[in-house]
């Protein structure tokens, strides 16, 4: 018997099929991503960084958390800084100063972006 729900089964692309995307905000270098799930509440990515690149210090409207997969990199949270190492996670909460660099090390993160 056919049902009228849809069918969350369903194979869909990601929203960027096509892979790896260089962030290219003023003062980001040698970084790039891809964004794997864009959805109500909740957008799922991955961040790499070459070794000595960094993202641009920015502030967020939400939280996120960064799950270092692989690698290693320097986190800052306002003027805090710590080492983000493989199977390490940081947050980075709304509305306070963040940034992600890496030394001589790439490094390979999942992001978790949690929309309001």
């Amino acid at each position: 018997m056919a049902s009228s729900e849809p069918d969350s089964s369903e194979i869909e692309p990601t929203p960027i099929p096509a892979g790896w995307t260089p962030l290219l905000q003023d003062g980001t270098i040698g970084a790039e991503a891809k964004i794997l799930l864009a959805s109500d509440g909740v957008v799922i990515g991955m961040l790499r960084l070459a070794p000595a690149s960094t993202t641009a210090e920015q502030v967020s409207r939400h939280e996120i958390d960064v799950i270092c997969l692989e690698g290693e990199g320097l986190v800052a949270v306002e003027d805090r800084v710590n080492l983000l190492a493989a199977d390490q996670r940081v947050r980075w909460p709304r509305g306070r100063t963040h940034r992600l660099w890496t030394a001589a090390t790439s490094l390979t993160a999942l992001v978790v972006e949690h929309i309001d």
